[in-house]
């Protein structure tokens, strides 16, 4: 573990050397700016008052936002493809939308992503049926209270069940079921975002603890399931198992995945 660590480090500082070298070749306001440009403009050497030095504040911004996002975001698209590949009617609804708007003769880009509510809905009702973590983070009381009656001792650690609360039956009409049209149909649903505004709908957790990559984590997530949506069709090549509480799956996902636009797209 120890020795997987220090080589993902030296990875992780190697390519820190790299972005800034680059910056320094086509100068700090170069034409091309990607994420990592973006941090490098925020935390520059003047903001460093009485703080680490600007790499080490840059690596942990890897680590912790961009590593972690891609491997939670990795899991939480096959869990996407496999609920898809077991409601075929959502995932015709959802290319007729990407039809509809974008067309078959191009790419969906992020500046449609806006206008493909349907895809939008799917996604949320997927975060609602299978968060990302089943229970929050820890999170300790600072002072003894009482919750629902219970007694809650100052020191006490507490996890929040979101798995559980987002099949509340007293908020969720036929909570157990996949149903993407509640978050299009007027009512409190409707309005609802993952952002933690809402708490019967929580998840990346709320407040000021909640997950600091939603909106990277997001777009990510709806860019990449557009395109592959609108790109291909996908049908289970043996049953697909959808229960359990983990987005991790315990078998790896297999599909036959087929393309539905004209090949010179595929190029």
């Amino acid at each position: 573990m120890k020795r997987a660590s220090k080589d993902l480090d030296g990875v992780i500082e190697e390519w820190i050397d790299e972005c800034m070298k680059r910056r320094v070749i086509k100068g700090e306001e170069g034409e091309e700016q990607d994420l990592m440009d973006e941090v490098f403009s925020i935390v520059h050497d003047n903001f460093l008052i009485d703080a680490p030095t600007r790499q080490a504040i840059i690596k942990t911004f890897v680590v912790n936002i961009i590593l972690g996002i891609f491997d939670t975001t990795s899991m939480y698209l096959t869990r996407l493809i496999s609920v898809l590949t077991n409601h075929r009617q959502v995932m015709q609804r959802a290319q007729a939308e990407i039809d509809t708007n974008v067309g078959k003769q191009r790419w969906v880009q992020e500046s449609d992503l806006n206008n493909l509510l349907y895809l939008q809905a799917t996604i949320k009702e997927t975060l609602r049926l299978y968060p990302p973590l089943p229970l929050s983070l820890p999170h300790e009381a600072v002072h003894e209270c009482h919750v629902a009656g219970y007694l809650i001792p100052r020191g006490t650690q507490l996890f929040v069940n979101l798995w559980k609360l987002h099949r509340d039956p007293g908020f969720w009409p036929e909570p157990d079921r996949f149903l993407p049209e509640r978050f299009l149909m007027t009512g409190h649903a409707r309005a609802m975002d993952v952002r933690g505004q809402q708490f019967e709908f929580v998840p990346f957790g709320c407040g000021r603890r909640s997950c600091p990559g939603i909106a990277f984590a997001m777009e990510l997530t709806s860019f990449t399931l557009a395109r592959l949506v609108q790109g291909f069709d996908f049908s289970a090549l043996v049953e697909v198992n959808e229960d359990g509480v983990s987005v991790e799956r315990e078998n790896p996902l297999e599909v036959l995945v087929s393309p539905r636009l004209s090949w010179q797209l595929y190029e």
